[in-house]
Formats: structure tokens, C-alpha cells, sequence
């Protein structure tokens, strides 16, 4: 008994696959501006570039660097606010004596409070251009990690006594003014430079350092003993404080 089977009709049309398309990439630097950023920076001593980057990245890294003088305006404008603004202990006291012995004009609290968040936003900013422009070739450092953490304290005191003029810290302390001369250090390369190389200079000869303050503390102590019973003791050698403030104020 023959069987038949009965079987589908063969398509001799090959099966379409979907095709991907490629992604399209952004367009890479040219390498002649590239170049040239490498002299710039080779210039200054400074070796945190890539060998390739997109043309976004590019522009954002001269973006940051036409800001460079808006940068250091900001700066000094900030760190100049001590001389303009209100003192922590008229903020809190009112009735207080409210002018500096210069008579230099006061800023109002909102006033200076503004401009102080602008300068720090305006510090936020930089550091992420910074991070952009240089991607896989930025090098973080101690001090940018310093910077940013203390640019956030700074913000965060600021935008909290913007509704208590006291800020985050009960009293008459601020902790945005405690971190501003070091925020200044930190956002000044060539101030953090300085200071580095202090620090390594330190390190060479603590041991005459070490030297000169146990010669201060022998003095101020022979000074205690030496004039204990004099009029002169009695006025400026009662205790160490005071000892030691004589002994090296008493120059100037």
C-alpha cells in the first residue's frame, strides 16, 4: 500500500533578515587641534589630554578656557567678600557696632549671602567643564576632591541661611566663611602649587623648625622664672599665654 504524504509547497525566495543600522558615532577631533592642545598644555608643564576625543569634548574645553578670566574675576571677587560683608557677630547681635575700623561700606546679609552662592554655583560649574573637556585624561588630585567637598558645605550653609541667617552651625559661627580662604587655595592652581611646594619644603627641615619652637618655649619660660617678682613680670609674664604673646609681639 503506497502512502502519500502531502507536503508544503517549498519558497525558493531567500528569508529577508532585518538589517541594523550602524550607529553613527560623533565626529572625532581633528588631530591638528589636537595637536595644538598638547603644545598648549606641554607649555604650562601639564600633561592631562587625550590622544583622541569627539568634537563636543573640543568645544567644551575651549568653552572652559575663554572662561579664564571670568574664573579669576570670580574668584577674588569671593574671597574679597570678607571686606564687604556683614560679620558673623553683627548678624546675630544687631546693637552691635556694625562698621570696621577702616569704614570700608557693609553689604546688606541677602546681599552678600546671593552674591556668595552665585560664586559658588558658578565653582560647581567649572569643575564639571572641567571634568567634560578633559575625560579619560582628567587626573584627580586631593585638592579637587578638598574643593568640591568644601564648595558643597559652603552652598548647602549659604542656601540654609538664606531662610536662618545663622546657617547649618548654631551661634555666631559660619561654616561657609571657615571653608572660604581654603576653597580660594583649592580653585587657584598656582596658589595650590605654592602651597605644595611650602608643604614639601616642610618636610626637609621640620627638624629646624621642630629646633626653633623649643627655643621659644625655653625662653618664655626663662622669662616666667627670670622676672616672676619683677613689676615687669607681674604685667607681662603672669602665665604662658601671655608670656609667650609678649615675647613675640613685643618687637612690633
Amino acid at each position: 500500500v503506497a502512502v502519500w504524504h502531502r507536503t508544503a509547497p517549498q519558497s525558493h525566495l531567500p528569508m529577508e533578515l532585518p538589517q541594523l543600522q550602524p550607529v553613527q558615532s560623533e565626529a572625532e577631533a581633528p588631530p591638528a587641534e589636537l595637536a595644538a592642545v598638547w603644545v598648549h598644555k606641554a607649555a604650562k608643564g601639564s600633561d592631562q589630554w587625550v590622544r583622541s576625543c569627539s568634537s563636543h569634548q573640543l568645544r567644551i574645553y575651549r568653552f572652559r578656557k575663554q572662561l579664564s578670566n571670568v574664573t579669576v574675576l570670580v574668584k577674588f571677587a569671593y574671597l574679597s567678600l570678607s571686606l564687604f560683608e556683614e560679620p558673623c557677630w553683627i548678624v546675630r547681635c544687631k546693637t552691635c557696632d556694625s562698621k570696621y575700623s577702616w569704614q570700608l561700606p557693609r553689604l546688606p546679609f541677602w546681599a552678600s549671602n546671593g552674591i556668595e552662592i552665585l560664586c559658588l554655583a558658578y565653582f560647581g560649574l567649572i569643575f564639571r567643564l572641567r571634568e567634560l573637556s578633559l575625560g579619560d585624561g582628567n587626573q584627580r588630585s586631593r585638592w579637587h576632591t578638598l574643593r568640591e567637598v568644601l564648595v558643597s558645605l559652603a552652598l548647602v550653609d549659604c542656601l540654609v541661611a538664606s531662610f536662618n541667617t545663622i546657617g547649618v552651625v548654631p551661634g555666631i559661627f559660619r561654616l561657609c566663611r571657615l571653608c572660604r580662604p581654603v576653597i580660594f587655595i583649592a580653585v587657584s592652581k598656582f596658589v595650590r602649587m605654592t602651597v605644595n611646594r611650602l608643604w614639601r619644603s616642610c618636610l626637609r627641615f621640620w627638624e629646624i623648625l621642630a629646633a626653633l619652637v623649643v627655643a621659644v618655649l625655653f625662653f618664655v619660660w626663662f622669662a616666667i622664672v627670670m622676672f616672676s617678682r619683677s613689676e615687669e613680670g607681674r604685667e607681662h609674664f603672669q602665665d604662658w599665654p601671655e608670656a609667650l604673646a609678649s615675647l613675640l609681639l613685643g618687637p612690633f
